[in-house]
């Protein structure tokens, strides 16, 4: 890379110097720089030798630093502590995208297939490790009744840019007090089915014995008189 027209308090950005901005963006040539491909977006980011830039709106570069390579991120989904759900009376979802370079990714929940952006909180931005390898949380918080119910999934999905991949992670809704479950409803229904022929069995054989007890009443009566 080569120096541009840079005179004055223009932005200089070298491996020696601090990184300014102002008027002009301006390179100094640099030792060992491995050219990696650039991405284009919204919002601009510029990364140079471990360092970030952010600059006006429309457009994200990278430059690859030496020794790494593009990484997607792996992706766990973490279901809500029992502990929580019972106390707080509410269920928390995490999501934890790690060990991916570079740190250019989209993290989104969905429910039922519906994204959900109610109740979701990400991290700000990627957090950097020791090993140049960035992670991302995301929590998703639901109502107890929400969570208990199997027939509700809960998605996370990562997209990962510079490989165009999404990484998906789902889980569903457990069974519990105040849930409503497709066995358990199954149950209740053959329960309340069954209850409902039992009486009006027994209503129906109630309703046989009193006539017949009644007719037998009116003939020992009749011969009575006779």
């Amino acid at each position: 890379m080569h120096r541009s027209d840079c005179d004055g308090d223009q932005t200089l950005l070298s491996p020696r110097t601090p990184l300014w901005t102002t008027k002009r963006l301006c390179v100094w040539p640099a030792i060992n720089v491995n050219r990696g491909e650039a991405y284009f977006g919204q919002g601009t980011k510029l990364t140079v030798l471990g360092s970030v830039l952010y600059f006006g709106k429309g457009t994200k570069v990278s430059v690859i630093e030496d020794g790494l390579n593009i990484t997607e991120p792996n992706v766990a989904l973490f279901d809500p502590s029992p502990h929580e759900v019972k106390e707080r009376r509410s269920a928390t979802l995490v999501c934890l995208a790690a060990k991916f370079y570079p740190d250019h990714v989209v993290l989104s929940w969905s429910v039922n297939g519906v994204e959900r952006t109610e109740g979701v909180k990400t991290d700000d931005h990627p957090t950097r490790g020791s090993d140049k390898m960035y992670s991302l949380s995301s929590r998703l918080r639901l109502s107890k009744k929400e969570w208990l119910n199997p027939q509700t999934t809960f998605r996370c999905k990562v997209y990962f840019d510079p490989t165009k991949q999404n990484i998906i992670k789902e889980t569903r809704g457990r069974e519990g007090c105040g849930g409503v479950t497709t066995e358990s409803f199954r149950k209740s229904a053959n329960t309340a089915k069954f209850t409902y022929v039992l009486l009006i069995t027994k209503s129906a054989f109630y309703g046989l014995l009193v006539t017949l007890i009644a007719w037998k009443i009116k003939l020992h009566g009749g011969k009575h008189f006779s």
